[in-house]
Order: C-alpha cells, then sequence, then structure tokens
C-alpha cells in the first residue's frame, strides 16, 4: 500500500513539474510571437512611410 501511494506522488509531481514546464515554453512562444508581430508591423509602418516621402519627391520634382 505504502509503494502505491509512494508511485501516486511521484506522479503527481511529474504531472506537475511537466504543467509548470509546458506554460513556460508556452509564455516564451507567446512573447516571441508578439515580439514578431510587433516587429513586422514596425517594417510595414517604415515601409508606408517611405513610399509617402518618394511619393513627395516625386510631386516636387514635377512642380
Amino acid at each position: 500500500m505504502i509503494s502505491i501511494g509512494g508511485d501516486f506522488l511521484g506522479k503527481v509531481k511529474e504531472g506537475i513539474t511537466n504543467g509548470i514546464s509546458g506554460m513556460l515554453d508556452i509564455d516564451k512562444n507567446l512573447v516571441k510571437g508578439l515580439w514578431n508581430g510587433i516587429n513586422n508591423a514596425k517594417d510595414w509602418v517604415l515601409d508606408k512611410i517611405k513610399g509617402f516621402g518618394k511619393l513627395i519627391l516625386k510631386l516636387t520634382n514635377i512642380i
């Protein structure tokens, strides 16, 4: 009976440890995903600003 209880507690400990480890991986992936999204948005905004600047330069050369 004691052996069964020890095995059970070992499995519970293992499950909790694996759960915490899995949550840390999820948090790490979430932060990476957010960072990639922010970085992609930054690139998109900079491209739009560059395009606007080029348009202004073209218009000033025409006038």
